[in-house]
């Protein structure tokens, strides 16, 4: 059979490879697209929306547990609007380097 495991002639492989080479030597992957207005607001919404769910359930769930309703609801609903508002600027900054042709990398200090 010509489709074993080992055979030399996997059609997609070394056009892969050849198409990694190729963007390795011209300066790396190309950078990630620009996002539209309106994905922008969708993620900036989704954002402080999930980091209010997340800190409301928390804060929701202990004062069960704890049975001290409604202060640990209220004081994680503020570290999740802090937490949430965080990641706004986050992105903020993120988008405002991509427009100004800045280089975006993993070692800032916010991260």
């Amino acid at each position: 059979m010509s489709n074993a495991p080992n055979s030399p002639e996997k059609p997609g492989i070394n056009a892969t490879d050849r198409q990694t080479n190729q963007t390795l030597r011209e300066g790396g992957p190309p950078p990630p697209p620009k996002l539209s207005g309106m994905g922008l607001g969708f993620r900036l919404a989704t954002d402080l929306g999930s980091a209010l769910l997340v800190g409301g359930t928390i804060g929701w769930m202990l004062d069960k547990l704890l049975e001290t309703k409604p202060w640990l609801f209220i004081v994680f609903m503020i570290l999740g609007f802090a937490a949430g508002f965080r990641n706004i600027m986050r992105t903020f900054n993120e988008v405002s380097a991509q427009e100004n042709g800045a280089v975006t990398g993993e070692n800032t200090k916010d991260r």
